[in-house]
């Protein structure tokens, strides 16, 4: 954090990089953008990192067809996945499923009302696919009031504060860049289809264009007096097929991990225009659900839960350990088919590194109608 011995003599730095692979005119489907952060005798500021841009849907100007995003992700729907690695420590992160984390995340810690304030709104949030298709169609201003509808349009623009491990220290977050070298944040855009929905025109006559994209970020001068070891939280997650009433998901994850979370979409609304990719859909008919793993003398703990109260307060406080504040979880959302996890808060860290965690979902899945189970872990980790 920063202190009053790291402010003497010192000032901080508001900086912006281009991605390496500059495309002027501009980024779409499966492209990748990447972004250095270097500054010799300089600290990043943990939690100062920006992503801003400009986004853009070709052949978005009838008004009467719709064109949404997922609301609750906003502008985050564009980024399919995330990689943070440094030049002398190699990979510190990789985030497959970036849409998914934060669209399951914002769910369990936003109500819709909260979508409404201005750091939010910043990200192009919403509550609802009508909002998100206005946004999409453009800002005209009034000066073009009886000009044609895309004479004076402007893209919808959005400043994420993105969510992974440069944005998630726990306690120093002055991170000295000789340490570690020049960082690079990797960020791989999803097809069109992922990221909107809303008419069969979408990924094809209808795709999105990135245009301006700069990442945002804050240093200070290094003092030397930073500690030798930095703590960050970090994200790991895989995704599994379900195609029958009972389910067994297992696997090592490379992380030690204070809590997971599972959200599921049925397996042919993925990538499927006419649906929105980012939903958390309830899995049908889920009677019971049990957690396994071992503990620190190697005993084996199983965690069972039979009841929707139980999946969705354990589903929240796995995200939010606080278990304080609002979210969109609940049986009339349920009921709507979205808002639906699974989860656990280990309320301690477990190496999944070494031992195997295992899922047992008891459902009423079956092999016609299959379903999409992703897993999300949080841990730490040190540089």
């Amino acid at each position: 954090m920063l202190s009053a011995d790291n402010l003497i003599n010192s000032q901080i730095r508001y900086n912006a990089t281009n991605p390496q692979n500059l495309k002027p005119q501009g980024y779409t489907d499966y492209d990748i953008l990447d972004f250095k952060i270097s500054g010799p005798g300089q600290c990043l500021v943990g939690g100062s990192v920006r992503l801003l841009f400009d986004v853009e849907v070709q052949n978005n100007d009838t008004l009467e067809k719709i064109c949404s995003y997922d609301g609750y992700s906003g502008g985050h729907a564009f980024i399919e996945s995330i990689n943070t690695s440094t030049a002398l420590q190699g990979s510190i992160e990789t985030i497959r499923f970036y849409q998914r984390q934060i669209a399951c995340r914002a769910r369990a810690l936003l109500a819709p009302e909260d979508l409404f304030n201005s750091h939010l709104v910043a990200e192009g949030r919403c509550n609802d696919q009508i909002l998100s298709d206005k946004l999409l169609k453009g800002f005209v201003p009034m000066s073009y009031a009886n000009e044609p509808y895309a004479e004076g349009t402007t893209s919808l623009d959005v400043c994420l504060r993105l969510d992974f491990a440069l944005n998630s220290f726990v306690g120093d977050n002055l991170l000295p860049l000789d340490r570690t070298g020049a960082i690079t944040v990797s960020i791989s855009l999803p097809r069109s289809a992922s990221a909107l929905f809303g008419n069969s025109d979408i990924g094809g006559a209808q795709t999105y264009l990135i245009k301006n994209p700069k990442l945002l970020y804050n240093t200070i001068a290094d003092t030397g007096k930073n500690p030798k070891t930095h703590v960050m939280q970090v994200r790991s997650d895989f995704k599994q097929s379900i195609n029958s009433s009972f389910v067994n998901i297992n696997s090592t994850v490379p992380l030690t991990a204070n809590a997971f979370y599972l959200n599921f979409i049925q397996a042919d609304k993925e990538n499927n225009n006419q649906y929105n990719s980012q939903a958390c859909e309830v899995l049908p008919g889920v009677s019971r659900v049990s957690y396994i793993w071992n503990n620190s003398f190697s005993q084996a703990i199983t965690y069972e839960l039979d009841n929707v109260v139980d999946y969705l307060s354990n589903f929240k406080r796995a995200i939010n350990s606080s278990r304080d504040g609002n979210s969109s979880l609940s049986l009339v959302q349920n009921a709507a088919d979205d808002c639906f996890g699974l989860g656990l808060a280990f309320q301690t860290y477990v190496d999944l590194r070494m031992q195997r965690l295992s899922i047992n979902v008891e459902s009423a899945v079956q092999s016609g109608v299959p379903y999409t189970a992703y897993v999300h872990f949080t841990g730490i980790a040190s540089i």
